[in-house]
């Protein structure tokens, strides 16, 4: 903005005073600049999109008659919102203690159940090769605001870390870029806030409050799903910031073309920009994260212990982490060492397998597709490409060797294969199983998921075992 900018730009708005108020001018013009002017354009900053509609709407011709009476052209009047004007303009009145219809709250939308969590850091992210590139790709965002990092997806199965991973980024976000207005929210709360906007009559200002901010940080927003009217204001919000430059960081459970009852639009927005999946941590992650807990409660476990645990909760961090303080609660109440054999006897209640020989041969389908980012219909397919080979195969073994179902009736539930496929299919993994690490941990990951056992110990299941 030049100095002739600013002298035009007093110029009009002493002009216009005259034909619309003060108080008026006040509330809707106080806070506007003009940004640069030629000989067809006046281009006007304005603190918000609420602000820049109301101007459209009942000031346009107001402005124009103005800045022709101030600079002798008829000039065409756009509007660009400015968000170091809308902290400007709400600096201004939290000094004077004044509350507007066009101002947000300090914190926006930040209601009590999107509160930040503050243990929820990048400090505290026990990084492993599960997850290592959505934390370093929230991480390096929060550093670098780069567009080609915008926008951010991050996806996974639940209690892996997702929500750590926005609340960190936030906090980090927030600490590097303290002027910015940044806006985390559960998508069930802007679901809800929509909803009651249109209830009211007061999308206007609901969508100043979004399309406004610097950041946008939407958690769960698969709870999109079905909901046509606030998918369609998503994209619209979506645009509106990403048009602007303004960075969005969203998180889900399924892969973007996996979110049932998405529109196609949607998906493509939330697939644009990098895809950053979270997997159920390995081995060494979760027995990383067991003592670093356990350190951090200053309540130091033996080693078995932790390989117990580690063992025994092979999907779901916050399952992981349940169980560690489940184990310490009891401890606490208990007269005795801490032990391997003391924590078994806490945890025997803990994710039995005496459901492994009632899982369904569907389930298992489908949770091996959602592990390989598959459908459950190209599991059972008879594509045999080689990105589907392998899923199909884990698949049919865990099935061969966690159910009680018969080689016919598995071959059966994935498109009619003979006996002689499973059991081939079977024999595949466990060879390639003991050679390949990272196949070996995905069976682990897998059967954890699912309660599952190997079918010897399902068999010599009893009833007496469920009691404690």
């Amino acid at each position: 903005m030049t100095t002739a900018c600013v002298s035009i730009w007093d110029a009009v708005q002493n002009h216009i005073v005259k034909k619309i108020g003060m108080k008026r001018h006040n509330l809707w013009m106080k806070h506007t600049v003009l940004k640069s002017i030629d000989d067809t354009t006046a281009l006007i900053g304005v603190p918000n999109l609420f602000i820049q509609a109301w101007l459209e709407k009942k000031f346009r011709d107001d402005l124009r008659d103005s800045l022709k009476q101030v600079v002798g052209k008829d000039l065409a009047v756009k509007f660009v919102v400015d968000g170091a004007l809308f902290r400007q303009m709400r600096e201004l009145q939290d000094r004077e203690g004044v509350t507007t219809l066009i101002s947000r709250p300090k914190a926006p939308l930040l209601a009590e159940s999107c509160a930040l969590n503050p243990r929820y850091t990048f400090k505290r992210f026990i990084v492993g090769p599960s997850n290592q590139f959505a934390c370093e790709m929230a991480l390096k965002l929060a550093q670098s605001k780069s567009r080609d990092l915008n926008p951010l997806y991050i996806y996974g199965s639940i209690g892996l870390g997702k929500t750590h991973l926005l609340h960190a980024f936030v906090a980090e976000y927030k600490r590097l870029h303290p002027d910015e207005v940044v806006t985390y929210v559960t998508c069930e709360h802007f679901v809800n806030q929509f909803v009651t906007a249109v209830q009211t009559g007061r999308t206007e200002g609901f969508r100043s409050n979004y399309r406004s901010t610097d950041v946008l940080v939407v958690d769960d927003i698969q709870w999109l799903s079905g909901k046509k009217a606030s998918q369609q204001e998503f994209l619209h919000t979506f645009n509106a910031l990403t048009s602007r430059d303004r960075l969005i960081v969203a998180a889900g459970d399924p892969y973007p073309r996996n979110i049932s009852g998405a529109a196609d639009a949607l998906v493509d927005r939330l697939a644009s920009g990098i895809t950053a999946r979270i997997d159920p941590p390995d081995y060494a992650t979760r027995l990383a994260i067991v003592h670093a807990r356990a350190a951090e409660l200053k309540r130091p476990v033996p080693e078995g212990v932790a390989r117990l645990l580690a063992e025994r909760f092979a999907s779901n961090v916050r399952e992981l982490e349940g169980g560690l303080l489940k184990i310490l609660a009891f401890h606490s109440l208990l007269d005795k060492p801490l032990n391997e054999h003391m924590a078994a006897d806490i945890l025997r209640t803990e994710r039995t397998p005496a459901a492994a020989g009632r899982t369904s041969l569907e389930n298992i389908v489908r949770t091996v597709a959602a592990h390989y980012n598959l459908t459950a219909e190209e599991i059972k397919s008879n594509r045999k490409t080689r990105s589907l080979c392998l899923p199909r195969h884990v698949a049919m073994h865990l099935a061969k060797t966690c159910t009680r179902y018969s080689l016919k009736e598995i071959g059966a539930h994935f498109g009619g294969r003979s006996h002689a496929s499973v059991l081939q299919a079977s024999r595949a993994i466990e060879g390639k199983s003991s050679a390949d690490p990272s196949l070996a941990e995905a069976l682990r990951t897998l059967k954890g998921s699912l309660g599952l056992v190997a079918n010897r110990e399902a068999r010599d299941l009893r009833p007496a075992a469920a009691i404690t």
